[in-house]
């Protein structure tokens, strides 16, 4: 949409990585053994709307898709299995133009 249309949705595709720390498997833990991830990677995928308030503020919703499937490691091994990672997320927020 045109920049001064109220309501802008956008689509989007892109790539993100997530580091994970601390992570506790009972099962895993009672052993105790560390239970890890490897750093999540994957393709990111974005749908939303930015609906201008005035010329300067607008509000934002999106919803985001994020695939990844890192690799679970015990006492800092891999064990070839893959933890299926497909959040969903929304957001909502307000911003400035300048």
């Amino acid at each position: 949409g045109q920049a001064d249309n109220v309501f802008r949705p956008f689509v989007g595709v892109g790539y993100y990585e997530s580091n994970f720390s601390n992570e506790k498997i009972d099962a895993a833990s009672a052993t105790g053994q560390h239970v890890g991830l490897d750093t999540a990677k994957g393709v990111i995928g974005t749908v939303g709307v930015d609906m201008n308030i005035n010329s300067t503020w607008f509000a934002r919703a999106d919803a985001r898709y994020m695939r990844s499937r890192p690799e679970l490691r015990v006492g800092g091994q891999g064990t070839g299995s893959e933890l299926e990672l497909d959040p969903w997320t929304v957001g909502f927020g307000v911003g400035a133009r300048f």
